[in-house]
């Protein structure tokens, strides 16, 4: 009869049970040593009643028949999975290690209420395990004789190995004759040797990675330059203008007055060698791209002819910041100062050269009617630091005012999520942190690959506060908080350092490297992949932990933006642009060219893109660059260096002095531009100095010494010349707001000479000037004027000589300007 018969023998007994049987034995996942005997009638149902002193357990192996010894018994009630509860008897052995079947009998001490023929069962203390690699190793190992031998710890290829696994097995089993390849355990040492040669080679690279010299990943180069006060240039994008016209080829007649705006982050192309598509999108930085700022343009603003007044003299000089232009196209609420516009040329002959130029308008476009002619035209007016830089000849110039800037490369979004969210969207690579010190724990850190920066790199930017010695960077990405549905909840800014964030603060940065699969498998019919650091190039997002940078929720979804460079190709000739051919192919997540816009190009090349920075290059600057930016200061010399060294300060002056128990340093600073320090300024110079002042030796920021000097000039002039005129052109080559002036703070500093040559050689250059017959000069508050007959004027070291003439601040010397000679009351 079947177990199964017998057990339903049992369940059935009338009028009452009067014996009961094992069901089956299970062994508790926690404690294997700790068993659980299930009966098929309750032992303690009132026809039986067993106490559990009655019951004798005997177990045994099933193959060593080793006997177990029981630590105790008793009953216990279970409640099972579908909430049913049966008394079950628990015994616990002196042991649970073995792998080996056991034989578990019961005997009823003081009757016959069990059935002999159900009182025994087989059961393994392991099979609460899902294998038996899971749990604990079988017994105790026999002692086996140990072969000592000369072990080779310098193994570190393959054929090491091999060496040091032949050695042993001739050591280990000297009768063992069967070394050759087919045999299965020399098979085995060819993988396993094969194994640690890998390994060690990845070993090896990973310690390499801590020698400077040896470094070949970005990301462990950034790290350790980094430590010395070095940044790594990153990849930097072309940045130019491009003129969009509403037609192809030359400019149609009768064309139709349209507008259109042209959003910031609508893609377009340029082509290089072997007609490579680089991609572009409109915008001038990422903040443009993000903010969707909009461009007008106009069918009627391109290809404008330049209107000659005078076919005898058809040029513009060198120089010329105006110029008129055919028709009233560009009279336009939406052209005026900030304008960009295209001047160029055309030339038939190759002789003649091809000339364009972009300028800024610096007023709004005036309407002017030529009388002569019998037309109206239009006059542009342009600041001057766009000045033509060449004779411009008018007979074949255009103008053209659809410039919009363009940057390389192309914005990427992707959504992903923190764990498992139950969409179809990726999830971020989770790893260890770094082991707290206090807490003892190792947080979790995230990580999500940006994909395309592997095959076309990650755009940056000069970011704020960005020096020539001391170089920073942003990175073009931006992160977003959503929902589930994709509605932003929050921005997350995204840095370049979490070492500056709190434990609160939303943040993530970049970091160098891409992650990506590994490899995959099918699980459950569902492919997996592995996902782990593959290496340069490439860069992934890096979320805070530790207390740097808030770490982010399980279960939160986000949205991330960021712009590929596209350096390495980026750089262009002219006339390289044109639009994309398949927009959704080739820029899935940029916007498209709005249907009025048929043509596009470049008028200059671009020539600002920067691949990221040769690691082997860098790693002959950084020694260098260290030795360079000493970002410490110990002698009045190493303050004036560094602090000198700022774009924002022109010259520093230090002077150390003892204050009766340490040592302090003054510093007076000549900043750009002006005179004093403004507040923003003055702080920023402050928080600069205490970073690089030694403990113990405080370093002040104080004033400049300003030594005002009054003139007094008294010339001749040409009478057909006004003389206002003649004073508002001296004092404008003077001491006007203009860098150029000779009095301007950008052209003084400490001990600054000025020479008498220099100023009368300004004066005479002025129109209407004729002779300078006497200049006086006095320093305030040092005694009065006297004849400027010294071939030049000095000031102390720590002096800046100042000359404002500025009515509100006489004090920072004044400039007077009489006609043939000095005033009665002036004169000595």
């Amino acid at each position: 009869m079947s177990g199964l018969g017998r057990h339903i023998l049992l369940a059935e007994q009338e009028p009452s049970f009067d014996q009961t049987g094992i069901d089956f034995v299970a062994v508790d996942g926690a404690d294997h040593a700790r068993v659980y005997v299930y009966f098929v009638i309750d032992p303690l149902d009132p026809d039986l009643d067993f106490a559990a002193n009655e019951l004798d357990v005997e177990c045994r192996g099933a193959t060593t028949r080793e006997p177990r010894i029981v630590d105790a018994q008793s009953f216990e009630a279970h409640t099972d999975a579908r909430g049913r509860t049966r008394n079950v008897l628990a015994v616990v052995f002196d042991s649970g290690a073995s792998f080996e079947m056991q034989h578990l009998r019961l005997a009823d001490l003081t009757g016959a209420r069990l059935d002999p023929f159900s009182s025994a069962a087989r059961f393994s203390f392991k099979q609460a395990c899902p294998t038996v690699f899971d749990c604990a190793c079988h017994g105790v190992p026999d002692k086996r004789p140990g072969a000592d031998y000369p072990v080779d710890y310098l193994a570190r290829d393959f054929q090491s190995y091999l060496d040091a696994f032949a050695t042993f097995s001739r050591e280990r089993y000297p009768q063992w004759q069967m070394n050759i390849v087919p045999d299965q355990a020399r098979m085995l040492g060819d993988l396993i040797a094969a194994i640690g040669d890998e390994l060690a080679f990845l070993q090896d690279g990973y310690y390499l990675q801590t020698q400077f010299d040896h470094l070949t990943e970005r990301r462990s180069f950034r790290q350790i330059a980094r430590i010395l006060g070095y940044s790594l240039r990153p990849e930097l994008p072309a940045q130019g203008h491009a003129v969009l016209r509403h037609y192809q080829g030359t400019r149609p007649a009768g064309l139709a007055a349209f507008e259109q705006e042209v959003i910031a982050g609508t893609a377009l192309a340029g082509y290089g060698d072997s007609d490579m598509v680089i991609p572009f999108e409109v915008g001038a930085s990422f903040d443009d791209i993000l903010a969707g700022t909009a461009y007008p343009t106009h069918a009627l603003w391109t290809d404008i002819p330049v209107h000659i007044p005078d076919e005898n003299c058809p040029w513009i000089a060198r120089g010329a910041r105006e110029l008129t232009v055919a028709g009233t196209d560009l009279i336009h609420p939406e052209i005026g100062p900030g304008t960009k516009v295209l001047i160029e040329t055309r030339p038939v002959e190759q002789s003649e050269p091809l000339r364009r130029t972009i300028v800024t308008l610096d007023e709004d476009p005036e309407l002017v009617e030529d009388a002569l002619i019998g037309t109206d035209v239009t006059r542009l007016h342009w600041q001057a630091g766009d000045a033509l830089p060449f004779d411009l000849k008018l007979e074949r110039a255009f103008v053209s005012a659809n410039i919009v800037p363009v940057v390389s490369g192309l914005t990427y979004k992707e959504r992903f999520t923190i764990g498992e969210s139950g969409q179809d969207l990726p999830t971020a690579i989770e790893r260890e942190g770094p082991l707290s010190g206090t807490e003892g724990t190792r947080p979790v850190i995230y990580r999500f690959p940006m994909v395309r920066t592997a095959a076309d790199g990650l755009s940056w930017r000069p970011a704020e506060g960005d020096m020539p010695w001391d170089r920073r960077y942003a990175p073009d990405v931006a992160l977003t908080r959503t929902d589930a549905a994709g509605v932003v909840l929050e921005d997350w800014r995204v840095v370049a350092d979490l070492l500056a964030e709190g434990p609160t603060d939303e943040a993530a940065t970049v970091e160098a490297g891409h992650w990506g699969p590994v490899f995959s498998w099918l699980d459950g019919g569902l492919r997996r992949q592995y996902r782990d650091y593959i290496g340069d190039p490439g860069w992934c997002l890096r979320f805070g932990a530790n207390g740097f940078g808030l770490t982010p929720a399980d279960g939160s979804f986000f949205t991330l933006r960021y712009r590929t460079a596209w350096a390495a190709h980026a750089n262009l000739p002219p006339d390289r642009m044109r639009l994309l051919a398949d927009q959704p192919e080739e820029a899935p997540d940029s916007l498209p060219m709005p249907n009025a816009i048929l043509s596009a190009s470049n008028p200059l090349a671009f020539d600002n893109a920067q691949p990221p920075e040769p690691l082997a290059l860098a790693r002959l600057t950084v020694p260098h660059a260290t030795k360079a930016m000493k970002l410490r200061a110990v002698r009045d010399s190493d303050y004036e260096a560094l602090v000198s060294a700022r774009d924002d300060i022109d010259a520093t002056v230090a002077r150390s002095y003892w204050l009766g128990t340490w040592t302090g340093t003054f510093l007076a600073t000549d900043p750009k531009d002006s005179v004093a320090l403004d507040d923003d300024l003055r702080a920023e110079v402050t928080r600069f100095l205490e970073e690089i002042r030694l403990v113990g030796r405080p370093a002040y920021l104080t004033g400049a010494a300003l030594r005002p000097l009054d003139l007094q000039i008294v010339l001749c002039h040409d009478p057909r010349i006004p003389w206002g005129n003649v004073v508002e052109a001296v004092l404008a080559a003077l001491a006007a707001d203009d860098p150029e002036a000779l009095f301007h703070p950008a052209n003084l500093t400490f001990g600054s000479r000025l020479y008498r040559a220099a100023l009368e050689a300004r004066i005479a250059a002025q129109r209407g000037v004729t002779r300078i017959l006497r200049i006086r000069y006095r320093w305030r508050g040092e005694g009065d004027f006297k004849d400027f007959t010294e071939s030049f004027l000095e000031s102390a070291p720590d002096q800046i000589p100042v000359l404002k003439h500025d009515p509100l601040r006489p004090d920072l010397g004044r400039l007077e300007i009489f006609e043939a000679e000095l005033p009665q009351e002036t004169a000595p």
